[in-house]
C-alpha cells in the first residue's frame, strides 16, 4: 500500500466504518481488514476473500513493495501513517510511490482466521522462511519505535528478530529506524530536561530475546531454539543493543542540532501572534531573539539534509514578521531593510525562488510605494522609482508563483491584485485590467468569487476604473472648450468608467452586506458610489479642493 493511501482513503474508509486514527490494527482487523475483502476472490487460491491489498486499486495506492515495514499490531493507525508520511516526505520521497509492505494488509487474514478456527497455526518454519524472504527481496526496512520511552516495538519477539535480520544482512539491507512526529517532539523535550538520556540505558539494558513475547506461545519457543541454535542469546542481544545504541545517540544528536530551527519556528509564531494583537515591543522582542539563532541555524544547515524549502520558510517567516512590525509602526524604510535582509539570507541558502521568498517580495513591495493611500483622497503618489522596484517585486513574486504552479490559488489570486493596484498607480490602465481580471479568474477557480476576499479585488479595480474617468473628465475641463468633437468623446468615456467603477463597488458592497461585514472597505466603496452619482449628475467636475477628505487610508494590498 502507499503511503499517500494510508494517510488519505484508507483513513476515510476507516471513518465510515465509525473507527478513526486512534484505533489499533488489532481493532481494524475484523471489520476494515477483512470487511473490505471479504468479498474479493483471493489471486493465489481463486477463493472468497483476500488479502487487503487485493481489494485496494490504482496505481497511486497500491504497488510493488518498496518497503517492509516492522511494527506491532499494538500501534494506532495514525502513528504508523503519520511516521509513514512524515518520514517519506523528509526524505524526498514521494508518498504516491513509497509501496509498504504490511504483514497486516498482505497476509490473507481471512485465510489465517479459517486457519485458527481450526485449531491451527501457520508452521514456524513457513512463516519465518516467509518473513525472511520478505526481508531480503524487498531490502529497505522500515522499523517504527514507539512509545519513545519503552518502545512496545523490543517487547514482540518477531520484531526483534526482524530487526536483527535487517542488522545481519548489512549492506545488503537498508535499515531506517522511525518514531512517529509526536513521539520525536517528546524525545526531544526528554533530552533537554536529562530524562531522555536515563532512559536509553534502561532501554538497552532491557531489551532482549528472552524477554520478548509472541501472540503465538510456540512462535517465542522456536525464535529462540533459532536464536540459541545460531550466534546465541547473548551475541543476538549484544549485536542488536549496539545498534539501538548507535540509533538512539544519532537521533538524540539530531535533534540537538535542530533545535535552534524549532526555536526559530517557535519565535516566528508568537512574535505573529503578538503583532496581531498590537503587542509590537514585545513581538519586536520575540522576533529579535528568533534571529539570534540565525547563525547556529546556517551552520547546521550547511551540515545536514534538511529540506532547503523548510528551512526558507523559517527563515524567511521570521523576517517577514519582524519587518511587518516595523509596516505596522509606519516605518516603511526600516520594513524594507527587514524584507530586504530576509531576501538576501535566502539567497544565501540557495533558496531565492522559494515561497518564502515570495512572501518577502510582496512584502517589500508594499513598503515601498509605503501603504500608498487612496487616490480617491490625497494626490500623494510614491516616488517613480520606488514604484517601479516595487513592480519589479510583485513581478517576481508571481513568477516563483508560476514556478511551483501556486499562480491559481489564493496567494495567486493576491498578488495579481497587487499587479493590479501597482499599475493603476503608474496609470498603466490597460496592463492593470489585465491583472484584476487574472486575479478575478483565479477566484472563480478557487470558488471564492463571491466571498469577501474578492470584495478586495473589486473594490481595487473599481477604484482604477474611477480613476480612469477622472483622468479623462479631468482632461476635458482643461481642452479648449471650442474642441466639441474631442468633448463629446471624451464625456463618453469618463461616464463608461464611472459606470464600470459603480458596478464593481457595488458588487463588492453586496458582497461584504450579505456575509454581514462593516469594516471600512464597505464604508469606502459607499462613499465612492456617492461621489460617481453625484459626479454623473454633473457637467463638471467639481473641483480639486472639493474632494472627499479622509484619514490616512492604507491601500489594500493583499500582503500579510
Amino acid at each position: 500500500l502507499s503511503v499517500h493511501y494510508l494517510t488519505k482513503d484508507f483513513l476515510l474508509l476507516l471513518e465510515g466504518e465509525g473507527l478513526g486514527k486512534r484505533n489499533s490494527i488489532n481493532e481494524i482487523e475484523e471489520r476494515v481488514i477483512r470487511g473490505k475483502s471479504s468479498k474479493t476472490l483471493c489471486p493465489r487460491d481463486s477463493s472468497l476473500g483476500s488479502a487487503f491489498v487485493d481489494a485496494v486499486e490504482g496505481e497511486e495506492n497500491v504497488g510493488p513493495a518498496t518497503h517492509m515495514l516492522s511494527y506491532t499490531w499494538k500501534y494506532a493507525i495514525g502513528d504508523i501513517a503519520d511516521s509513514l508520511e512524515h518520514w517519506s516526505r523528509a526524505s524526498f520521497l514521494d508518498p504516491k510511490e513509497v509501496y509498504i509492505w504490511m504483514c497486516w494488509a498482505c497476509v490473507n487474514q481471512h485465510r489465517v482466521q479459517e486457519m485458527r478456527r481450526k485449531g491451527e497455526v501457520v508452521p514456524f518454519e513457513e512463516f519465518k522462511e516467509v518473513f525472511e524472504g520478505r526481508v531480503k527481496s524487498i531490502g529497505k526496512i522500515v522499523a517504527l519505535m514507539m512509545p519513545w520511552h519503552a518502545p512496545a516495538y523490543l517487547e514482540r519477539s518477531w520484531c526483534m528478530l526482524e530487526l536483527h535480520t535487517a542488522i545481519q544482512l548489512g549492506t545488503a539491507c537498508e535499515l531506517t529506524i522511525l518514531m512517529p512526529p509526536k513521539e520525536e517532539e517528546q524525545w526531544t523535550m526528554s533530552l533537554m530536561n536529562g530524562a531522555g538520556f536515563e532512559q536509553i540505558y534502561t532501554t538497552r539494558r532491557e531489551a532482549s530475546i528472552s524477554s520478548a513475547r509472541a501472540s503465538v506461545p510456540a512462535d517465542q519457543e522456536n525464535i529462540l531454539r533459532l536464536v540459541d541454535s545460531g550466534q546465541g542469546r547473548r551475541l543476538f542481544d549484544a549485536q542488536l543493543k549496539r545498534h539501538l545504541q548507535s540509533w538512539f545517540l544519532h537521533s538524540a544528536s539530531k535533534h540537538v542540532q535542530e533545535l535552534p530551527l524549532k526555536m526559530l519556528k517557535a519565535c516566528s509564531q508568537v512574535g505573529k501572534l503578538l503583532s496581531a494583537f498590537s503587542s509590537l515591543d514585545e513581538a519586536a522582542s520575540i522576533l529579535d531573539f528568533g534571529l539570534s539563532t540565525k547563525t547556529s541555524l546556517i551552520t547546521w544547515h550547511a551540515q545536514s539534509q534538511q529540506s532547503r524549502d523548510e528551512m526558507a520558510i523559517d527563515v524567511g517567516n521570521i523576517w517577514h514578521e519582524r519587518g511587518w512590525i516595523e509596516h505596522k509602526r509606519g516605518l516603511h524604510q526600516s520594513a524594507t531593510e527587514f524584507y530586504t535582509t530576509g531576501l538576501d539570507e535566502l539567497r544565501q541558502l540557495g533558496a531565492s525562488d522559494s515561497i518564502a521568498g515570495c512572501k518577502l517580495l510582496r512584502a517589500r513591495a508594499r513598503a515601498l510605494v509605503r501603504d500608498e493611500p487612496d487616490e480617491f483622497f490625497s494626490d500623494h503618489c510614491p516616488p517613480a522609482t520606488d514604484l517601479e522596484k516595487a513592480l519589479r517585486d510583485m513581478q517576481a513574486a508571481l513568477e516563483i508563483l508560476k514556478g511551483h504552479g501556486l499562480q491559481d490559488t489564493e496567494e495567486g489570486a493576491k498578488t495579481y491584485n497587487n499587479l493590479g493596484l501597482l499599475h493603476s498607480l503608474r496609470s498603466d490602465f490597460a496592463v492593470s485590467a489585465e491583472m484584476f481580471e487574472a486575479a478575478g479568474r483565479v477566484r472563480t477557480l478557487t470558488g471564492t468569487l463571491k466571498m469577501p476576499m474578492n470584495a478586495r479585488r473589486l473594490y481595487n479595480f473599481g477604484s482604477m476604473r474611477l480613476k480612469q474617468g477622472r483622468i479623462a473628465r479631468e482632461a476635458l475641463q482643461e481642452k479648449a472648450v471650442s474642441d466639441a468633437q474631442y468633448v463629446s468623446q471624451t464625456a463618453t468615456e469618463d461616464s463608461q468608467f464611472f459606470t464600470q467603477a459603480a458596478e464593481l463597488l457595488r458588487e463588492a458592497v453586496d458582497i461584504l452586506e450579505e456575509y454581514e461585514f462593516k469594516d471600512d472597505l464597505a464604508a469606502l466603496c459607499q462613499q465612492k458610489l456617492a461621489w460617481i452619482a453625484k459626479s454623473m449628475s454633473q457637467a463638471d467636475l467639481p473641483p480639486k479642493e472639493t474632494r472627499l477628505v479622509s484619514p490616512q487610508l492604507e491601500i489594500q494590498l493583499e500582503l500579510h
